[in-house]
């Protein structure tokens, strides 16, 4: 069975937006400067120039949560890797590149299970055709209902550190399934061309290569196959016709009061126009 462009789970206007993203939201030379300040050790700068505001002061977090918790809060942000947030966030698309708005991120907590414990947390711009400046920020998350637990618009990214942390970049490895390589790429992080994806393989990458392919092309069944699912694409018999529903739709709307439901099509009188 093959998938219409128009179905897939991402359409190729998409694929080409987040490729605009990679290449012009993130630019190489702002990786390179936020990287030189953050080797440094200058965390300020790294965010600065990465377009992220800090609404808080380490002093200040030290002298209401103690130093345990200024400590690992600087240890953080001394590894927060500010480009590669911007890389990770998730964007309008659609035509455009720019940041989804109104969006809460939680990087890291400090008191795990207390109630109002504070966080790391960033959020996104409030307009798409405004500045794409982010705040970095430290307290308490609004919408958190419970401790740990977020409501819709918050993404937590505490257990996928691999998303901002320096000192978990190789996360990302065993996140898309392996130990060794990383799909579509060779170990060295060079991409793999045409001719080498098109080779046999057996190994995890080279399946998930494989199956990612398939579906990219619309061959949705064999991509199940590939991946060692057994899908029947035929759906089941069902007692609902939408043929029936208006054969019976034109002999109850002589009844008084009967209306079609909301979204059906009204139906016409004998002779009417069309």
């Amino acid at each position: 069975m093959r998938l219409g462009p128009e179905n897939r789970f991402i359409s190729t206007e998409e694929v080409a937006g987040l490729r605009r993203v990679r290449r012009y939201a993130v630019p190489r030379r702002l990786i390179e400067r936020a990287t030189e300040r953050r080797l440094a050790g200058d965390w300020r700068g790294a965010l600065a120039v990465a377009g992220v505001d800090v609404d808080f002061d380490p002093a200040e977090v030290a002298a209401a949560h103690g130093s345990v918790v200024a400590a690992s809060l600087v240890s953080d942000l001394r590894h927060l890797v500010p480009d590669l947030v911007r890389w990770h966030l998730p964007r309008v698309l659609g035509g455009r590149s720019t940041i989804d708005t109104d969006r809460t991120v939680v990087l890291a907590g400090y008191g795990a299970g207390l109630s109002m414990a504070p966080y790391l947390h960033l959020r996104t711009p409030p307009m798409a055709d405004g500045p794409q400046r982010l705040a970095l920020r430290f307290g308490a998350v609004p919408g958190e209902t419970s401790p740990g637990l977020f409501a819709v618009r918050i993404e937590d990214w505490r257990s996928v550190r691999h998303l901002w942390d320096a000192r978990h970049t190789d996360g990302l490895r065993a996140a898309v399934g392996g130990s060794g390589r990383i799909p579509f790429f060779h170990d060295d992080g060079t991409p793999l061309t045409p001719e080498e994806l098109a080779a046999p393989g057996d190994d995890a990458a080279a399946r998930a290569e494989r199956v990612t392919l398939l579906h990219q092309e619309g061959k949705v069944s064999e991509a199940f196959a590939a991946a060692g699912v057994d899908w029947d694409p035929a759906l089941p018999p069902s007692e609902r016709s939408w043929r029936r529903f208006r054969s019976s739709a034109g002999r109850r709307s002589t009844s008084p009061g009967w209306s079609p439901p909301c979204g059906a099509p009204q139906p016409r009188a004998a002779g009417s126009a069309s």
